[in-house]
């Protein structure tokens, strides 16, 4: 009797439960009756081997680069490739239990998320096995190569990444993108057989409707409450935990990479606190990556610790409650190829909470967020600063902008149980041909 279906899948840029948008498809997938493993790198404290929501997860020791150098992100990715190639290996040939596995399943599967666009060569082996390969698109790698290290197009490093995209596609047989304009940017670049499906960035509304206790607690990760409880004088020592409560709270979620605006981000509560004198205002950033040390450097530089607090990662229940006792989102991506070709989580999070937010003007999230956010159309921190501050003085237009996109976000289905049917459909059609 054929065993149920089976799917490896692969992460290389976050771990696993943290990718929150891979969990949340994995998940959908164990509910239809797949058979789901999952390889990512691991933080300190994760174990090599745990089973979350019936998802079994293999986990490496990733390669940490000191600094953000190319040839640190060549080092990281050689040992992610190698590490995610022998545990693949592991599972389909050394399954945990010998009578099932992918060997012995029908219309197996590897599900590989970027970034990087590298680790196709890892399902091109198994594709030996007639096992199918879903490429499931969520960064535009050239374009943030751009962004992130403000390289040209008609750099050699450039042209490689396109080519590695390219090679990616070209094996895959089916792709996942999350929004419009990513579909229409890989098809006018690359020619390649594997239907395109629309998989939109999507949240889980659940977390968002239950009733919340006040004041906010934040679980300080890494020590943190003992190096903050001397200079923040908003955190008072009460129940189970440190309170953070200040009259007005902007809340920040998401990777903390050097392409992700933090920068520019510091710089605009710097303009608040220490420009204009709003100490009254307190910011949280709720995430982690490579570009956060620099960025809590800038923050003691600044002498902004009484009102800017880290958490490092959270779960989607931890974020949720931060941002429903928010008032004020902050989403400040630069404007580039990369940003105005994304759909970005934190737009549908900030609207689900009902929280209005602060962006530059960008493509896809304007089409998806519209009245719900206030748009600077120029990257500057200086006018970021000035929109945070409008709306920290104005309650009624916070309400407005809150109600309106948490309604938007229940009209348009954001929700992530709107998508499940077509990731299902998708997954569905790997045995048919044809482009999308």
């Amino acid at each position: 009797m054929p065993q149920k279906p089976h799917i490896i899948a692969i992460v290389q840029n976050l771990p696993l439960p943290q990718d929150r948008k891979l969990m949340d498809t994995l998940t959908v997938l164990v509910e239809a009756g797949y058979c789901v493993y999952a390889i990512s790198p691991a933080q300190k404290s994760q174990k090599p081997f745990e089973i979350i929501q019936n998802i079994k997860i293999y986990r490496y020791k990733p390669y940490i680069s000191k600094g953000s150098s190319l040839f640190g992100y060549f080092l990281e990715y050689t040992n992610a490739f190698i590490k995610t190639f022998w545990l693949a290996g592991k599972i389909y040939f050394y399954p945990p239990n010998p009578q099932g596995g992918l060997r012995k399943s029908t219309g197996g599967v590897i599900h590989i998320t970027n970034p990087p666009d590298l680790m196709f060569p890892i399902a091109v082996f198994f594709k030996i096995f007639d096992l199918k390969f879903v490429f499931d698109h969520h960064d535009l790698v050239p374009e943030m190569l751009l962004a992130k290290f403000k390289a040209k197009k008609t750099g050699f490093l450039y042209k490689l990444l396109v080519f590695f995209e390219k090679l990616t596609l070209k094996s895959a047989d089916l792709h996942i993108v999350t929004c419009e304009s990513a579909k229409q940017l890989t098809r006018k670049r690359h020619n390649f057989k594997a239907k395109t499906v629309i998989i939109r960035n999507s949240i889980d509304l659940q977390p968002f409707e239950i009733k919340q206790k006040n004041p906010i607690y934040l679980p300080l990760h890494q020590g943190e409450n003992d190096k903050l409880k001397d200079n923040v004088p908003s955190l008072m020592k009460g129940g189970t935990g440190w309170v953070f409560n200040p009259e007005v709270l902007c809340a920040y979620v998401g990777v903390m990479g050097l392409q992700d605006g933090l920068k520019n981000l510091i710089e605009s509560i710097n303009y608040v606190v220490n420009g204009q004198g709003r100490t009254d205002i307190g910011f949280v950033l709720m995430g982690d990556g490579d570009d956060l040390k620099n960025i809590k450097q800038r923050v003691k530089d600044y002498n902004l610790a009484k009102n800017v607090i880290f958490t490092g990662w959270v779960d989607k229940n931890q974020m949720a409650s931060y941002l429903k006792q928010a008032q004020i989102g902050l989403m400040p991506e630069p404007q580039n190829d990369y940003t105005h070709n994304s759909l970005h989580n934190k737009v549908l999070e900030y609207m689900a909470a009902g929280l209005p937010f602060v962006m530059y003007e960008l493509k896809e999230d304007k089409k998806t967020a519209k009245e719900a956010a206030l748009y600077i159309k120029k990257e500057d921190p200086i006018a970021f600063g000035n929109a945070i501050i409008k709306l920290a003085d104005d309650e009624k237009l916070r309400k407005k902008m809150g109600d309106y996109g948490k309604k938007r976000f229940k009209s348009e289905k954001y929700g992530f149980k709107y998508q499940k049917e077509s990731l299902i459909e998708a997954y569905s059609s790997l045995n048919q041909d044809g482009q999308d």
